[in-house]
């Protein structure tokens, strides 16, 4: 919340205005009730519930008070409650004159400000610096969302890759992915024992407990004829995550892609 600022008329008096963090206004209701001939209590029942905030005030016994302030959607209901006749002229000298200098330089240059700037050389530079400030504060958000914009599109294919590639239910022999590296499988299984990935048992490559629980392989159950009896085995077949890895593994790009996913050429 930024600190009060005290706009006079000669017509009207004094209204305290503070602002929020996204500089929007907020009006002193006792202020306002009291160049409407309004009643403050009565005023506060008939505005909108998340229109208003208290914020302590020095009384002019020095006393920290807490006021009512309220929005400008609720400061249009006050008015609307006030019969007075120069409701409609204190609405327009708001409308008119403080919201668009609010909102332009995010303080109210009133006559009192202006005589002291033109006595006074660093009110022009205190105001000079607090915009400058402003608009430094504005142009580093600006350029935080760009950089943010950025990095998701740059990360786009890759997040778009994990999401529907290395999750997909596609498998690959151990004679495919060597036949992308240019290789043999026997040659594959030889490097990935090698590299302590997997072991021999029993007839079946079964990875190392250390990777077993990443999603890399899957076991598959196959049937061959064996001297006319039907017989079945077991098969490891490599997950699209597994595919990666052992592509990876070895620092080998991938450039044999299957024709049935093109998102292999962004992943890689």
């Amino acid at each position: 919340m930024n600190q009060l600022q005290i706009f006079s008329n000669s017509q009207f008096g004094e209204v305290r205005v503070a602002t929020t963090e996204n500089n929007e206004p907020l009006f002193c209701l006792a202020d306002v009730c009291k160049i409407l001939d309004l009643q403050t209590n009565k005023v506060k029942e008939r505005l909108l519930q998340d229109g208003w905030n208290t914020i302590p005030v020095i009384d002019n016994l020095g006393r920290t008070q807490n006021a009512i302030f309220v929005t400008e959607p609720n400061f249009y209901k006050a008015v609307f409650q006030s019969r007075k006749p120069e409701a409609e002229a204190f609405t327009e000298w708001v409308t008119s004159e403080v919201l668009p200098s609010i909102r332009k330089h995010g303080a109210y240059m009133n006559a009192s400000v202006i005589e002291k700037a033109l006595t006074d050389p660093d009110t022009i530079i205190q105001l000079a610096t607090n915009l400058k400030e402003e608009r430094r504060q504005k142009e580093m958000l600006q350029a935080q969302a760009e950089l943010q914009k950025q990095v998701i599109e740059q990360n786009a294919p890759k997040v778009n890759y994990f999401n529907q590639v290395l999750q997909s239910e596609s498998t690959f022999t151990t004679t495919q992915i060597a036949k992308e590296l240019g290789m043999g499988a026997p040659t594959l299984n030889r490097k990935l024992k090698d590299l302590r990935v997997q072991y021999l048992q029993s007839g079946t490559w079964v990875l190392y407990e250390k990777y077993q629980n990443k999603g890399y392989t899957k076991t598959k159950t196959h049937t061959y004829n064996d001297n006319g009896k039907q017989k079945t085995a077991m098969l490891t077949v490599w997950t699209e995550k597994g595919r990666l890895f052992i592509h990876s593994l070895l620092n080998h790009s991938i450039s044999s892609k299957p024709k049935s996913n093109e998102l292999w050429r962004n992943a890689v």
